[in-house]
């Protein structure tokens, strides 16, 4: 693929969406809902998806609330827990909540995405049209 001479210059900005345009954040958190044993002893598979969704809004939802309470940033893991502790509370009874262990490891899985179908990531550079490969 041959490179405009002004190619600098026509760009004037480049923006993704890293949570669910580049990356399959649904098919981790699911598949981690789903492997997590006390969650599966009380909750349907329906369920946990449902969870995910709302794990992943409740996120969104903290992270706007702290911007527009002009508060600092805070390390995602921590917003990421603290939105997962409040979604258990909703659906279990405390004797039935994941352990400490199977909590921490929900919250890693959101840092063990895969690219979605067509990125470069997942489908290889050979497979994307959008590569640009030198």
């Amino acid at each position: 693929m041959e490179r405009s001479s002004d190619f600098k210059t026509t760009i004037q900005a480049v923006m993704f969406d890293l949570m669910g345009t580049c990356t399959d954040w649904k098919t981790a958190i699911t598949s981690a809902l789903d492997s997590c044993e006390p969650l599966c002893r009380v909750s349907s598979p329906e369920t946990r998806e449902e969870l995910a969704l709302k794990w992943r809004s409740g996120f969104f939802a903290e992270i706007h609330a702290r911007y527009q309470n002009s508060l600092p940033s805070e390390d995602i893991d921590v917003t990421h827990r603290r939105v997962l502790d409040w979604l258990l509370c909703q659906i279990l009874v405390w004797d039935q909540a994941p352990s400490e262990q199977d909590k921490q490891q929900l919250v890693r899985a959101w840092h063990n995405q895969v690219g979605t179908i067509g990125s470069p990531e997942r489908e290889g550079p050979a497979n994307n049209p959008n590569t640009q490969v030198d």
